[in-house]
């Protein structure tokens, strides 16, 4: 900053950053030199006028706390201001500063409000003054010069305020410190005499005299307050008379020191003869002026002072308080470390008593040694003439004595109740007691009234809370009362005493704990060993030498790995210790090596061994499971051999009852055309009676293989709401024939699930039967709530409710147990197997949800299906991926072809092909073929179809490679693609060339229709019957005879081969299950020969398919996604047309735009 006219503040602009520095350090250290604030700064005011530094004017300003105001201390230069003016809060651009604790800079001082007009009329910087962080000041700095000041000015100014601050807090210490010097000086010679004392008597007599000494009086006394007796005791005298003072009591209120000691306040009294309340001893004393003033420890009185002189010019005043104001304290404090230190002396004496007592008995771990030690050393350190213990028994809430001295008999093993006696009453109050005339005292045990005792004291032994026992200690000299402080002797001495005797009791118990432990170890039949954290055996119990072959000397010390494990199963063995050793549990199955080298299977568990926070090692145990391993794999295959045998029942159970079944229809048949109405109503009761039986057969397989864990989900993408139309349509007859009324309410669109179709259809047409049973002249309602999310997954629900008979409270109890049904009449009423509703809530938990029901007697039940819209995915389950499309645009009528769309079968079996163009060429799709990936390829780029149908298993390109290309290429990436594999057991029989697929017992009707399918009109139809059971053959003979066909018989897949090779048919009807070539082994057969893949398949069978079925039929592949989406041709049909309706609608809405 440049100075004067040229409008800087700052001396010479050529002065160097080298010159400021130098300044800067020489400002430093004048104002470190100065001790008072007032030179402090005026060395700032001065020394920033430096040539190096020069400002202009500079004025240090300091805060009064009581007024607020700035007072300026020093200043300097061309508009120096007086020192001790004072700038009022409010006024002045230097209280900025104050406010915020920043810089401020003002560079036209004339354009702010808050300008006072001075000789200024420039620019001015303001910087705050802190000492410890508190606003003290301000230093100013001004210049005539508008926009005088810049960066490095602020920099040195905040350097000088900083400096500043330092030195006037430092000022102010040393300021505050010489006051209490001052103070101080008068005492400190007479309390560094006392300091020096701390024997109780010499010290009191000190502090008298010196006190004496100091107020310049002839005559003193010192008294102490007894706060027991509540009496004040002269214990020091100085010059008082001749006659001896020390030990005189007085209580209060008794003369001048008892008076103070109630008012706990000075007193001057000029006239002490004249006084009224002086007291009688000190009726021959002649004192004219007495002063006397309260030692006080905080609140705590701790004694009195007083001064007397016979000088009847002597008067008490002001002075002599204050001064004596100063002393007392002191004294108080002085007095009350010395009898602090006598007690805490007297106290160390006692607990060096205890000490060397406890070390005594520490070395005593055995009980009952320890119990007569801890009593005889209790009743040495009393001084008494003996006493007893008494231990407390938790089982029988009693005293027990266990230890006795001197006491003239022996009372040992005697039994105490609670509140008898004086151990008895400290037992039951937890509280110390001392009786002072014990043979006066009325609640004295009748078992000691022969005792010559005179005084008792008792106290309790606990830890913590928890009593332990009683000690109590006698004596005998009637002489001798045991008074506060023999009981506080006892009371201190009595926690020791539990904790010795405590650790005694536990030191027992763990010897007892540790043998029964190592009973426990010794006799346990699984092989259990310790290892050192080096894995070495510490210890083995008998079982381990017996389960590996070892005797203890082979084991003990070694390497735990090197006598139990092989090469090949010592790195596992290494890596169980070490985890265990980690503090890790191990539990696994694994093989040990015995001595003999024969391998053992064990279950080997490791804990790590853990001692106060440290690990000490580890405990290793081996069960030998050879016997339950081989247990286990009995049991696996006989859990195979009956899924087995579950499989070939399903199979054994329905080929009967198709002949049941079957014959009973054609004899109906026949019986009406014979006219034979009597035999009819027989007839019925038959085929009802077979068809009851099939479905008992069907829940009982079904629930059989769920207990056996056989049950597999087939999980497949499917609208919801379109599978709750087919299980109203089929469940319509039921509902007719109660006369019921069936509701349907859907909430909006359910969109698609993911689970398995089948048993969501049969859980709800079993819900929905069993409320047309037990509902007459009713309404039954279907309410289907849309997607719901809960705990990060969305649910469908769907509730079916009747107002039909309901049920009581026990029989919703058991309503989901299997064959569980109503009470007798209801179920004689009402029949059936009561399979159907725990099959349900089976199918339904594998799902992920579950069925609960509420139900009221008389007024009807509700059955409520949770489920969650993407079923949990199993090993069991075939997996589908294939997604629903939003948009929904089918039609039920026929068109022509080509109208509905152009769709692009990509598929290398030509069967599978012509399957799905004669199912979308019926519809009026046009349908362009490719045998394989490249092909399929090439003719989408030529035709642009609106859908492609694409086989997931294909030699060459794969369907997932195909898929990937299509989606590469920007002209084929937005056409939809249906995935088709193989999926569920009607698929299965329609990949290996079958045209329809029929389940046993056969129902008629179908079978006819499909006949009529496949039949050429106006000739003779030819078909080959492939079955081994000769019922099935006939019904099939005559049913196919009466419509037409010419029938041939095959009983087994290699007959049928023959059969081929004489004449080709134009239906096959295939049974799966068949000695010699069985249905699945024809079928891959009938693909061989070109001749008779074109040949329609109908399989027929009673066997449910198992996964390992599955993948015999589909080469060893498992399917991704099923062949048609919804699990037959019908849905396949809807997909495709789902997915060209909604690319019609997409490129409309282009072309709209």
């Amino acid at each position: 900053m440049k100075t004067g006219g040229t409008g800087t503040a700052k001396g010479g602009e050529q002065a160097s950053g080298r010159h400021r520095e130098a300044a800067l350090l020489r400002l430093s250290t004048t104002i470190a030199a100065a001790d008072t604030e007032a030179d402090i700064c005026k060395a700032v005011a001065h020394g920033l006028q430096e040539p190096a530094l020069g400002f202009d004017f500079v004025a240090v300003l300091l805060v009064d706390k009581a007024t607020g105001d700035r007072v300026v201390v020093a200043s300097r230069g061309w508009d120096s201001a007086p020192s001790g003016l004072r700038v009022r809060p409010g006024q002045g651009l230097s209280e900025l500063p104050l406010l915020d604790g920043r810089l401020h800079y003002t560079p036209q001082v004339t354009e702010d409000t808050r300008y006072l007009p001075t000789r200024n009329e420039g620019s001015e910087v303001d910087v705050p003054l802190l000492v410890n962080k508190e606003l003290v000041g301000v230093l100013v700095v001004e210049s005539n010069r508008p926009q005088a000041f810049g960066a490095d000015d602020f920099e040195v100014l905040r350097a000088a305020a900083h400096q500043t601050g330092i030195a006037i807090g430092r000022a102010r210490l040393l300021a505050a410190e010489r006051q209490r010097a001052d103070e101080q000086e008068a005492l400190r010679a007479t309390m560094a005499a006392l300091s020096a004392k701390l024997e109780l008597s010499e010290l009191l007599q000190a502090v008298l005299e010196r006190a004496v000494q100091l107020l310049h009086v002839s005559h003193g006394e010192l008294a102490i307050y007894d706060a027991d007796r509540e009496e004040l005791e002269i214990v020091a005298s100085y010059n008082v008379g001749k006659k001896e003072t020390t030990g005189t009591r007085m209580r209060l209120g008794e003369g001048a020191m008892g008076h103070v000691a109630l008012t706990r306040e000075p007193l001057i009294i000029p006239e002490y003869q004249a006084w009224a309340g002086r007291s009688g001893q000190y009726a021959q004393v002649e004192f004219h002026a007495v002063m006397v003033a309260p030692l006080m420890m905080g609140r705590q009185f701790v004694g009195a002072i007083a001064f007397m002189d016979k000088d009847r010019t002597r008067q008490f005043g002001p002075d002599d308080l204050r001064l004596l104001d100063l002393f007392a304290p002191q004294a108080a404090v002085a007095i009350e470390n010395a009898r602090l230190f006598a007690i805490e002396r007297r106290r160390a004496e006692e607990q060096q008593a205890l000490l060397d007592t406890m070390k005594d008995l520490a070395g005593q771990l055995e009980l009952s040694s320890v119990l007569q030690r801890v009593l005889e050393r209790a009743v040495a350190l009393l001084d008494v003439t003996g006493g007893e213990l008494a231990t407390y028994d938790e089982a029988s809430g009693d005293l027990v004595i266990v230890a006795s001295h001197n006491m003239g008999t022996d009372a040992v093993g005697a039994r105490i109740a609670m509140g008898e006696g004086a151990m008895g009453r400290a037992a039951q109050t937890l509280e110390s007691l001392i009786i002072p005339r014990y043979q006066e005292w009325e609640g004295r045990s009748s078992q000691y009234t022969q005792s010559t005792v005179q005084s008792v004291m008792a106290a309790p032994l606990l830890i913590g809370s928890r009593l332990v026992g009683i000690i109590a200690s006698v004596h005998s000299d009637p002489d001798r009362d045991l008074g506060r402080e023999d009981l506080r002797l006892l009371e201190l001495f009595a926690p020791e005493a539990a904790i010795a005797i405590e650790n005694a009791r536990l030191f027992t118990q763990a010897q007892h704990q540790q043998q029964y432990f190592g009973e426990l170890v010794a006799n346990s039949p699984v092989a259990i060993v310790t290892l050192d954290t080096q894995h070495n055996v510490v210890s083995c119990n008998p079982a381990f030498l017996a389960l590996f072959g070892y005797t203890e000397e082979e084991v003990l010390g070694h390497h735990l790995d090197d006598l139990i494990t092989t090469p090949e199963t010592r790195a596992q063995a290494v890596q169980y210790t070490q985890q265990a050793l980690d503090h890790q549990a191990v539990r696994a199955i694994a093989q040990r090596r015995r001595k003999d080298g024969t391998l053992v299977e064990v279950e080997v568990l490791g804990v790590p061994v853990v001692v106060d926070g440290t690990l000490v090692g580890m405990m290793g145990l081996y069960h030998d499971i050879t016997e339950l391993l081989a247990a286990r794999r009995s049991a696996e295959m006989a859990n195979e051999a009956k899924s087995q045998f579950l499989a070939a029942m399903s199979h054994e159970l329905r080929t009967p009852l198709n002949a049941i079944i079957g014959y009973s229809e054609m004899l109906q048949e026949d019986a009406a055309a014979a006219v034979q109405d009597a035999f009819i109503p027989d007839l019925q009761k038959i085929h009802s009676a077979g068809r009851h039986l099939l479905t008992l057969i069907n829940d009982v397989l079904d629930l059989s293989k769920i207990e056996a864990g056989r049950m597999e989900l087939n999980l497949q993408a499917f609208e919801l709401d379109r599978t709750i139309d087919e299980v109203v349509t089929t469940v319509q007859p039921l509902v007719t024939k109660n006369e019921n009324q069936l509701v349907v309410r859907l909430d909006g669109e359910l969109g698609t699930m993911h689970s398995d179709q089948t048993r969501v259809r049969q859980v709800l047409l079993n819900l929905l039967s069993n409320a047309c049973k037990f509902t007459e002249h009713g309404t039954i309602t279907l309410a289907a709530t849309g997607r719901t999310v809960a705990d990060g997954d969305e649910w469908v629900t769907i509730g079916v409710t009747d107002t039909g008979i309901g049920m009581t409270p026990e029989q919703v109890g058991r309503v989901f147990q299997a064959f569980a049904q109503a009470e007798s009449s209801t179920a004689s009423k009402y029949g059936g197997t009561g399979l159907g509703l725990a099959i349900s809530r089976r199918f339904c938990q594998m799902m992920g949800g579950d069925v609960t029901v509420e139900s009221e007697e008389g007024k009807g039940t509700t059955f409520t299906v949770r489920l969650p819209v993407r079923a949990p995915s199993g090993d069991g389950g075939d997996e589908g991926t294939m997604s629903a499309r939003e948009a929904h645009a089918q039609t039920d009528e026929p068109v022509a072809a080509g109208a509905a769309g152009t769709v692009l079968v990509i598929d290398d079996d030509p069967t599978s092909r012509a399957l799905v163009r004669r199912l979308l060429t019926r519809e009026g799709f046009r349908v362009e073929e490719a045998p394989d990936g490249e092909t399929g390829l090439c003719l989408a780029r030529e035709h642009r179809p609106d859908v492609i149908t694409l086989d997931v298993l294909m030699p060459g390109l794969d369907g997932w490679s195909v898929l990937g290309l299509l989606k590469e290429d920007p002209e084929l990436a937005d056409i939809p693609v249906v995935m088709l594999t193989i999926a569920d057991e009607e698929q299965l029989g329609y990949a290996l060339g079958a045209s329809e697929y029929l389940t046993k017992p056969i129902a008629r009707d179908r079978l006819v229709a499909v006949l009529r399918k496949h039949g050429r009109k106006g000739s003779t139809r030819q078909v080959l019957v492939v079955e081994d059971d000769p019922a099935t053959r006939a019904v099939l003979r005559r049913t196919l005879a009466q419509e037409g066909w010419l029938v041939e018989e095959a009983e087994n897949g290699k007959v049928a081969l023959a059969r081929l090779s004489d004449r080709i048919p134009d239906l096959i009807l295939l049974d799966l299950m068949m000695p010699e070539m069985d249905g699945f082994a024809f079928l891959e057969a009938l693909r061989t020969v070109r001749t008779w893949q074109a040949i329609p398949v109908v399989v027929i069978t009673g066997k449910d398919l198992s996964a390992e079925d599955r993948r015999r039929l589909n080469g060893g592949v498992e399917h991704v996604v099923h062949k048609g989406s919804g699990g037959n041709a019908n849905d396949l049909l809807a997909e495709v047309r789902d997915l060209v309706a909604s690319r019609l609608a997409g490129a409309r809405a282009l072309e709209g735009g």
